[in-house]
């Protein structure tokens, strides 16, 4: 074999050694950790025994695969006895080391959710939305120092929603001063100072799709 054909050989031995070591990495990344997932439930269970007096269960681990909270890896799936229809999370703060929950960033989506579907609904149409997903920053209760005991409305509060509605449609003329006006009520009516919204669409257009419309404030 030639000197540059071995050059070639060995770039490409080394390109399909690096291939398979991303691949595997991203395997085992994405796939549970059997001892993190136990080790966070048994610390729920305690964490939840010492402050709060109402019975609770935790029915699940959440692992953040994706990335998508900044705040934690894994987090134990918390459901009050008596209100089994909200969940919170207790999960060990990535900063802190600490454990802590999201209580009050649960409290505060509802209520921004059940303000928001009734407005969607009147500026865009009935039966308009295809998704709705929102969240505050799930440190907020204790970034902000607040007991998940006797938490406040979200007006006036300095946090930072991230909404991402879809409509069940293609796009109109008129989607982006809705937007725009959804907006200000956001701000006039419920005293949000900041936030980002994206606004997407489910046209069923192979190539040339709407775009979606961001907007932060």
């Amino acid at each position: 074999m030639s000197n540059k054909n071995k050059v070639y050989a060995t770039i490409g031995i080394g390109f399909l050694i690096l291939v398979i070591l991303i691949a595997t990495s991203t395997y085992f990344g994405l796939r549970d950790d059997p001892e993190r997932v136990a080790e966070v439930k048994e610390q729920a269970v305690i964490y939840l025994e010492e402050h709060f007096d109402e019975e609770m269960n935790v029915v699940d681990v959440l692992h953040d695969n994706a990335s998508i909270y900044e705040q934690f890896n894994y987090a134990a799936i918390v459901q009050p006895a008596d209100d089994p229809d909200f969940e919170f999370l207790v999960y060990q703060h990535r900063e802190t080391g600490e454990y802590t929950d999201s209580y009050v960033a649960e409290v505060w989506e509802d209520e921004l959710e059940a303000y928001l579907i009734p407005q969607i609904e009147e500026r865009f149409g009935e039966d308009s939305i295809q998704e709705l997903w929102l969240t505050y920053p799930k440190d907020i209760g204790m970034r902000l120092d607040l007991s998940h005991e006797n938490v406040p409305s979200l007006e006036g509060q300095e946090a930072n929603a991230v909404i991402r509605l879809t409509l069940a449609r293609g796009e109109e003329d008129s989607d982006e001063a809705e937007l725009n006006a959804l907006i200000e009520d956001l701000k006039s009516e419920l005293n949000v100072d900041s936030g980002h919204i994206t606004l997407a669409f489910s046209d069923n257009a192979f190539i040339f799709k709407d775009k979606n419309i961001n907007e932060s404030f």
